[in-house]
């Protein structure tokens, strides 16, 4: 029987908590249980269990809790110790942790190494100081939230710990839920970084270097990257070409030196935001990264959000052009023309112009403008503002320019911001309009 109910505890650990998830494990307890001849009374209390564990883990928690309370109370404290301190009072992800009346542990199964230390001093991957909520607990007892590790996955978890004080001691347990990667990109961020440090720890440099750098690492939209006592990157499978650079000299698309933030992580953990491809899209977006340094090494991987057309115009513009750049440097110059002289290379407002080594127009909406000469009328506004030679000094930095020109989705005249690259000999732009 005990093997039975270790196949339905582990199938409940495995399914979610609906009505289906429950049939399901009643389904395979009244299955086995019709080949076995337990009791009725038995698998009655084993189906009442498995939907408790299911449908109410909090209850169950709760009920985890004071099992080890009355285990206690009759057995005393060095055979609850004992116990406890035992892999046979492990149920799947559900296990009890004792700490004596000044915080410190007594038992915890799942962790040993945590004996005879308090989790006072404690934080979790995402910096919140769980272990004063855990040692605060009094007799009334109170929830805490916090990520760690599920030891019935391996992964870094959100966690939701019932402890309580009883005859002095604290009495506790918890149960897991799966960190959403769409619900909460950051701490869903935090855990691929703290599962690639556990991967390090147990399996050394080389191994991680070996499996950071393969496509298999790569899970959607994040990946880790590691740098070395000095900055280097050692690994990031989305941008090989980066392994033996360092992130130190580089800028994003808008100019800002990410680079030199990522750098200066230290073992408490930074964000930093920047724009960069998002390997899953190919498109520029706004990356917000995780980095934190662990035995000399910095690990670290982000999660992205496109950028808004209508909240951030000029990073959008910023991004619009630099998927211009990666277009020419991937399809050559006659691609790029025909691409951004039809109407798929038009977005709303948003065109690419090209200017060639002659400063003539290339691409642009309207076929009549083409051919122009910047540094004729083309590069005058109706203003009188000579915009082209502003144009006509940026570098591959980048630079705007601001100017009237008109709105091919109104047709009126606007006051549009342009930024503009000068890229291998060419002049690349876009800009967005003023309401």
């Amino acid at each position: 029987m005990q093997e039975i109910w270790e196949r339905a505890r582990a199938n409940g650990d495995s399914i979610v908590a609906t009505a289906a998830g429950i049939l399901a494990i009643v389904a395979l307890i009244v299955a086995i249980a019709g080949t076995t001849g337990i009791s009725r009374g038995e698998a009655e209390e084993m189906i009442d269990d498995a939907v408790a564990r299911v449908a109410d883990p909090a209850g169950y928690t709760q009920r985890v809790v004071q099992e080890a309370i009355d285990r206690y109370d009759a057995e005393g404290r060095d055979a609850s110790i004992a116990y406890q301190q035992s892999e046979e009072s492990i149920d799947g992800p559900w296990y009890v942790f004792l700490l004596d009346e000044n915080g410190f542990v007594l038992a915890n199964p799942a962790r040993p190494d945590f004996v005879g230390t308090t989790p006072a001093v404690r934080s979790d991957i995402t910096g919140k100081p769980y272990g004063l909520e855990v040692v605060a607990a009094d007799e009334d007892g109170r929830w805490v939230d916090y990520v760690f590790v599920n030891p019935a996955t391996g992964e870094p978890e959100r966690k939701h710990t019932w402890v309580i004080k009883h005859d002095g001691l604290s009495f506790a347990s918890g149960w897991y839920e799966p960190i959403s990667r769409e619900d909460d990109p950051a701490t869903y961020t935090q855990a691929v970084v703290a599962s690639a440090i556990s991967r390090y720890d147990a399996e050394g440099l080389d191994a991680s270097i070996a499996y950071q750098q393969s496509k298999a690492s790569i899970d959607g939209q994040w990946y880790v990257f590691l740098l070395d006592e000095n900055g280097y990157v050692l690994a990031n499978p989305a941008r090989p070409d980066f392994v033996g650079t360092t992130p130190a000299v580089r800028s994003d698309i808008t100019g800002k030196p990410y680079g030199l933030e990522v750098v200066a992580a230290d073992e408490d953990g930074r964000w930093v935001d920047y724009v960069f491809v998002n390997p899953s899209t190919g498109e520029p977006e706004r990356k917000h990264t995780w980095v934190i340094k662990h035995d000399g090494l910095s690990f670290a991987s982000g999660w992205y959000e496109p950028i808004s057309r209508e909240d951030d115009p000029a990073t959008f513009t910023q991004a619009f052009v630099a998927q211009a750049l990666s277009r020419y440097d991937a399809e050559g110059l006659d691609a790029s023309v025909a691409f951004y002289n039809s109407s798929e290379g038009i977005e709303g407002p948003w065109y690419v112009f090209i200017f060639d080594e002659e400063d003539l127009l290339l691409t642009h909406p309207d076929p009549n403008l083409r051919g122009d000469d910047l540094k004729g009328p083309l590069g005058t506004d109706i203003t009188g503002r000579v915009y082209g030679a502003e144009m006509l000094e940026a570098d591959e930095n980048g630079r705007w320019v601001s100017y009237v020109f008109r709105n091919p989705e109104t047709g009126q005249p606007g006051v549009k911001h342009s930024w503009v690259v000068r890229h291998d000999g060419l002049l690349i732009g876009s800009g967005w309009y003023e309401e």
